[in-house]
C-alpha cells in the first residue's frame, strides 16, 4: 500500500489527489500508514536550503526527497510543472545535498535547451562532404559515458538536464535512451551507452506532444503551481533587505497582491497568460530597481528619510511596480477599456501617497525625492531637427516612448529580460532601437524580446 501510494502521489496533479487517495483507501480499507521519509536526506536538504539562502519549505523538501526516490528506480525522470514552480531549484538542491561534506563534487550535471537548437545541432549530422559533425547531446553523452573532458570515475552521479518543452522533433530519438536499452544511437551508427552513474532529467511544462511510448519510459515528478508557490521566493527576497523595508513589503504583498490577485484575474483580461510567480518575479525586479538602481538623488532621499516617510515611499514604489507588472500586461480590448478600469482600480487601492485625480495612473512616475507622482511630460525631450537624418530614422520623444524606455531601463539594470507585445507597427522595434542608440542609458546587457500579438500592451 505504501509503495503504491508514495510512488504515484508525486506524479498526480493536486486536483486529482483526493480521488486517488480515496481509491487507495477503498483498496486497503482501514490501513493508514505514515509516509516514509529519508530523515538523513531531509536534514541535509534543510541545511542546504539555508546555505543557498532558500526557505526550508516542507513541500519543497518533500519534492527533493521524492525526486531522489524516483532516481533510485528510474534512469530517466521528467520534472513536470509550470514555469516558476521550482523545478530547477529541486534538482539543484538535490545535487547540492549529494555534494555536502565531499572534498570534490560527486554529483555533476550539464544542461541544454533542446528547443534552442535544431535537431541536427542537438544530435549531430552528416555534412555535404560526408563528414560527421557531433551534436550537443552526442558530445555530452560521450564525455559522461567514457569519463573524459572533465568527467571522472569519482563522479558518482552524472545528470544530463534537458530544459525545454517536449516535441516529436527531438524526443523520439531519446526513446532508446529512456528504455532498458540505455543507448543513444546516432545517424553515424555510433552507439553511446548510458553508464550506470548517468541520469537524464527532462525539465518540461507539459507532455502534450509526448507519445505514450515516451511517457511510459520515464519517472514523473509533478510540481503544481501552488505546491511551493511564490511566498518562499518572496521571503528569500525580503531577507536581503533592512528591517523597515522587510516589514513594509511583506504587508504590501499580503494586502495589495495576495488579497487582490484573484479578483484582478476575474476582472481583467491579459495579453498573454502569466502565472502568479511571474507577477511576483516582476514585482521584485521593479522594487529592486527603484531602490538600488534609481537616480542618485532618489536613492539618497530614501536613505535620509525618517521611518514614516520611508514607509509611505515604499508603499508608493510597490504601487508603481504593481501598476506596470500587472497593469502593463492588461489587454486593451476594443469593447472594454481594461486599461482605464485598471487605472481606477489602482487609484482606489493606493493609500499612502495617492495618485493625482486627473489622468490615468500610467500617466505618472513616482519620484522618491519629491515624495509625489510626477507627470511623464516632464521627461519628454524637445525635438531637434537633424538635416542629414533619413525621414524613417527620425524618432520624436513622447510620453509613451519615454515610459516604455524607463521600464526597459529598470529591467536592464537588474539584468532581467523584457517582452514587448503588440501588433505590427505599434513601435516595439523603434522603442528598443531608440533606447540602445544612447549608450549612457544602460550599463549592462540583458535580453530584450519582442513578440506580435492581437492585443496591445
Amino acid at each position: 500500500m505504501r509503495a503504491l501510494r508514495d510512488f504515484n502521489t508525486p506524479k498526480i496533479p493536486l486536483n486529482d489527489l483526493p480521488i486517488f487517495m480515496r481509491l487507495i483507501s477503498d483498496i486497503f480499507p482501514g490501513l493508514d500508514l505514515p509516509t516514509k521519509f529519508n530523515e538523513e536526506l531531509k536534514e541535509t536538504c534543510i541545511k542546504v536550503c539555508q546555505s543557498m539562502k532558500l526557505q526550508t519549505d516542507e513541500i519543497f523538501v518533500s519534492k527533493v526527497i521524492q525526486y531522489q526516490e524516483i532516481l533510485h528506480v528510474r534512469h530517466s525522470v521528467m520534472l513536470l510543472g509550470p514555469a516558476g514552480c521550482g523545478k530547477s531549484t529541486v534538482w539543484k538542491a538535490l545535487a547540492a545535498c549529494h555534494n555536502v561534506g565531499q572534498v570534490k563534487p560527486v554529483t555533476v550535471y550539464e544542461g541544454v535547451n533542446p528547443k534552442a537548437v535544431t535537431s541536427d545541432e542537438l544530435y549531430g549530422t552528416m555534412t555535404k562532404t560526408k563528414e560527421w559533425k557531433d551534436g550537443i547531446i552526442a558530445v555530452i553523452f560521450r564525455n559522461m559515458s567514457k569519463e573524459m573532458n572533465g568527467y571522472k570515475s569519482s563522479h558518482i552521479h552524472k545528470w544530463v538536464i534537458l530544459d525545454g518543452d517536449i516535441d516529436a522533433t527531438w524526443i523520439e530519438s531519446m526513446n532508446t535512451v529512456m528504455d532498458d536499452n540505455k543507448v543513444l544511437t546516432l545517424v553515424s551508427n555510433e552507439r553511446i551507452p548510458f553508464a550506470p552513474s548517468m541520469r537524464m532529467i527532462l525539465e518540461i511544462q507539459d507532455m502534450k506532444h509526448a507519445s505514450p511510448a515516451t511517457v511510459s519510459r520515464g519517472g514523473v515528478l509533478f510540481i503544481n503551481e501552488t505546491d511551493i508557490g511564490w511566498k518562499p521566493y518572496m521571503e528569500s527576497w525580503r531577507e536581503k533587505m533592512e528591517q523597515v523595508p522587510q516589514s513594509v513589503f511583506y504587508l504590501m504583498f499580503m494586502n495589495y497582491f495576495e488579497a487582490n490577485i484573484e479578483s484582478i484575474r476575474k476582472t481583467f483580461n491579459f495579453s498573454c497568460p502569466i502565472y502568479d510567480m511571474g507577477f511576483v518575479n516582476s514585482l521584485t525586479c521593479f522594487v529592486d530597481a527603484m531602490l538600488n538602481n534609481n537616480t542618485k538623488e532618489n536613492m539618497e532621499a530614501i536613505k535620509n528619510m525618517g521611518t514614516e516617510d520611508q514607509k509611505s515611499v515604499f508603499d508608493a514604489i510597490f504601487a508603481f511596480a504593481m501598476m506596470w507588472t500587472i497593469g502593463g500586461s492588461v489587454a486593451d480590448d476594443k469593447t472594454v477599456n481594461y486599461r482605464k478600469m485598471f487605472s481606477a482600480y489602482m487609484k482606489g487601492m493606493s493609500k499612502a501617497i495617492k495618485f493625482p485625480d486627473v489622468g490615468e495612473c500610467f500617466d505618472f512616475r513616482f519620484e522618491p525625492c519629491k515624495k509625489d507622482w510626477v507627470p511623464w511630460e516632464n521627461w519628454v525631450v524637445d525635438y531637434n531637427p537633424v538635416a542629414e537624418r533619413m525621414f524613417q530614422n527620425i524618432v520624436i520623444s513622447n510620453v509613451e516612448l519615454e515610459r516604455m524606455k524607463y521600464v526597459l531601463q529598470l529591467h536592464l539594470a537588474r539584468q532581467k529580460p523584457v517582452l514587448y507585445v503588440g501588433v505590427a507597427g505599434t513601435g516595439k522595434t523603434t522603442i528598443v532601437k531608440d533606447f540602445l542608440a544612447d549608450p549612457s542609458a544602460f550599463a549592462s546587457a540583458a535580453q530584450i524580446g519582442r513578440a506580435s500579438c492581437r492585443e496591445r500592451v
